[in-house]
């Protein structure tokens, strides 16, 4: 009679981890002329984790059959939202935060290493999240520059009597322009002397330029330049 011995296979899948989802973690029990069992039902000599769960392996060597067991926790990456893209306005303060679990760190593209910023200008900022467990995750928002609106009326100017005269405010960036008599609109009609204000209004705020408008006699210009 002939006895073979069969070594007892040395199974050992390691000790119950925590792992981050996004990063699968091979778990492998090479034992040379074996087969494999696992509880995902491959017969592969390894499998990929990234599942929370309980994994075990029976190992069996001609007839010889060992086994272990591993639990995982798989840990999600931080989520992390910063807002949409946005605009900023001249002197505004815009606070990023980035607050994550307890006892995770934090870096921003700005060199900033606290859960919340605070943005004064247009640009990128971007922060990476690195939880408790070394898991990352990773925002970034784009801040664009808006400025406040610009008007400008000219010249202070003449008013004729019983000739109208019209007054425009040229713009940038106003969405509205409002007149000092409360008209809205590019142009206001005038009859009398006065000073006139119109002020451009946007999201950011508003600008406003003055006009001095002075009554004259038609007759008298007519005399003067006759004269002249």
């Amino acid at each position: 009679m002939n006895v073979q011995v069969i070594p007892t296979p040395g199974v050992f899948l390691g000790a119950d981890t925590i792992i981050c989802a996004y990063s699968p973690l091979r778990l492998n029990a090479a034992v040379p002329g074996a087969a494999y069992l696992w509880s995902t039902g491959s017969s592969d000599g390894h499998i990929d984790v990234a599942v929370s769960g309980t994994y075990w392996l029976e190992v069996n060597l001609e007839g010889c059959i060992v086994s272990d067991t591993i639990s995982i926790t798989a840990e999600p990456a931080p989520d992390i939202d910063l807002g949409g893209d946005r605009d900023i306005c001249p002197g505004q303060e815009i606070m990023l935060d980035a607050t994550h679990e307890p006892n995770s760190s934090y870096l921003w593209n700005t060199g900033d290493t606290t859960p919340v910023i605070t943005a004064r200008e247009a640009g990128v900022y971007s922060v990476r999240v690195t939880s408790r467990y070394q898991c990352t995750g990773t925002d970034s928002v784009l801040l664009t520059y808006y400025p406040r609106p610009l008007v400008t009326l000219g010249a202070d100017t003449t008013i004729c009597e019983d000739v109208p005269l019209l007054l425009s405010a040229y713009h940038v960036h106003a969405d509205s322009v409002v007149w000092s008599g409360g008209s809205v609109g590019e142009r206001l009609p005038v009859q009398y002397g006065g000073t006139y204000i119109a002020r451009g209004i946007n999201k950011c705020g508003t600008g406003a330029d003055t006009v001095l408008v002075m009554s004259g006699s038609l007759k008298n210009v007519q005399i003067r330049s006759i004269v002249s």
